[in-house]
């Protein structure tokens, strides 16, 4: 089915947010998960090796789901450009988001 540029614009402005929201979901599941395990380590006083590999594991993820948040921040930048230049956005400002801190340029310099 073929989209009209206010449908396709509706579409990003409801899926984006949702995307990078389902993202930081996954970092704080994640993040209490590796903390429950060590926690659950200490309860039952088993040494420090046991379950390293499964930490080893969700640490990698978590590292993997802070860089997909990052690229979606990186996107959505992307994107309010696009909107500018297909005139369905002013200016390339979210008004529902904080105003960038400029961190995202720092991310983007040292990749």
């Amino acid at each position: 089915m073929a989209h009209t540029l206010d449908t396709a614009t509706a579409r990003f402005v409801r899926q984006l947010p949702e995307t990078e929201a389902a993202i930081d979901t996954a970092i704080a599941r994640v993040s209490n998960l590796i903390a429950d395990a060590v926690q659950s380590r200490l309860d039952i006083g088993v040494s420090s090796g046991t379950g390293q590999q499964a930490l080893l594991r969700m640490h990698k993820s978590l590292g993997e789901l802070i860089d997909a948040s990052s690229e979606m921040a990186r996107a959505h930048r992307v994107m309010l450009q696009t909107a500018v230049e297909v005139g369905t956005l002013d200016h390339p400002d979210c008004p529902d988001v904080v105003k960038p801190s400029g961190l995202l340029m720092q991310v983007d310099a040292a990749a």
